[in-house]
């Protein structure tokens, strides 16, 4: 009974800790310069908060949206996160360029005489807002300080979900956003009876394997892991829709692999597992992925059991649909995808 109960205390006391550390969780902010320097050594996609003094809302955003513990960790995840004082009399060198705020005179005879209100905008507010001019806003800059979008408005918890997983994971790229935030809202915000998550044949890898050396036929794997939220995306939307579902199970093996299952698996001349010593992933789709551990990732084998190539990152079923057509009709041997795309004709 002690033993169990030293155990239960055990246990208890890790929930707690770890409990406290996640609202504990906060934004780490940078000043621009910082980040400038932060994304030289180690890129990382950059979210500049755009705010003012006098803007009520970029405090509520302050106290709600950037204090919740999930928003605030997947940030510092993907991006070096920046406070931007819209306002600033300061004199700023982005990205090699000199910015000033031709009103700082102006503005620091306000501060002088201790009054509030409005002041000129900055110059380079003014170029990362596209010269509109509303509080909140955010910006996205990619790794090269490239400005993705600025993104107006006052966000909530919810509501700034899809923007930074929009273009923090990449999905910018390939998908319009409306069409993405459309299955994100399927996804995530409905009862799961509005997707059918089982309108592929999923099978297990080994069997798919197996299945191959018997009647060769391609293998669509789809390698995730149950923390990516990517992953969940395509799995209650890009593969429950019916031209995708229809169009893999009548061509492919489709397999949806757990990049962190422990089965031994026959492949690759060799049997393949989940050592579990230097990184989580089994061995398998570590090779599959040649070692570019990006969740959801989708690989394609030969009927040889033979990996043809691996597409990483999340793709919608518009997106999804010429990729598969482009490895399934052997395109991929003669034509480069792009040139590809450009007399292929999609059934949406």
């Amino acid at each position: 009974m002690k033993i169990k109960f030293i155990w239960l205390y055990i246990l208890v006391l890790f929930a707690v800790k770890t409990t406290a550390q996640r609202l504990q969780q906060e934004v780490k902010w940078f000043t621009i310069e910082e980040a400038q320097e932060l994304v030289k050594k180690q890129p990382k996609k950059i979210l500049i908060d755009m705010y003012t003094d006098w803007c009520g809302w970029c405090k509520k955003m302050d106290a709600e949206t950037f204090k919740h513990p999930n928003i605030a960790a997947y940030i510092n995840q993907y991006f070096y996160a920046v406070k931007f004082d819209a306002e600033t009399a300061d004199t700023i060198v982005f990205n090699g360029k000199t910015y000033v705020n031709e009103g700082a005179q102006q503005i620091l005879q306000m501060e002088k005489e201790g009054r509030k209100g409005r002041k000129p905008t900055h110059n380079l507010a003014k170029e990362l807002m596209n010269n509109k001019m509303s509080f909140p806003t955010i910006v996205y800059l990619d790794e090269h300080l490239n400005n993705l979008s600025p993104v107006p408005g006052y966000k909530s918890p919810s509501n700034i979900e899809p923007f930074i997983m929009y273009f923090g994971e990449n999905v910018y790229k390939s998908t319009p956003f409306d069409q993405f935030n459309a299955y994100f809202q399927k996804a995530f915000k409905t009862e799961p009876a509005t997707y059918d998550t089982t309108m592929i044949n999923w099978m297990g890898m080994q069997e798919a394997i197996d299945q191959n050396a018997k009647e060769p036929k391609m293998i669509f794997l789809d390698i995730y892991t149950p923390w990516a939220s990517l992953s969940k995306l395509m799995f209650r939307t890009t593969y429950t829709d019916s031209i995708i579902a229809k169009y893999i199970n009548e061509n492919f093996y489709a397999v949806h692999f757990n990049a962190l299952s422990k089965d031994t698996i026959t492949m690759f001349d060799g049997q393949m597992v989940n050592e579990g010593k230097a990184h989580p992933y089994h061995s398998f789709a570590v090779s599959a992925l040649q070692g570019k551990m990006i969740f959801p990732s989708f690989v394609f084998i030969d009927g040889n059991n033979k990996l043809i190539t691996a597409v990483p990152e999340y793709r919608s079923p518009q997106g999804l649909e010429p990729i598969l057509k482009f490895i399934r009709e052997g395109d991929y041997k003669t034509e480069q995808f792009q040139e590809y795309l450009k007399t292929f004709k999609s059934s949406y």
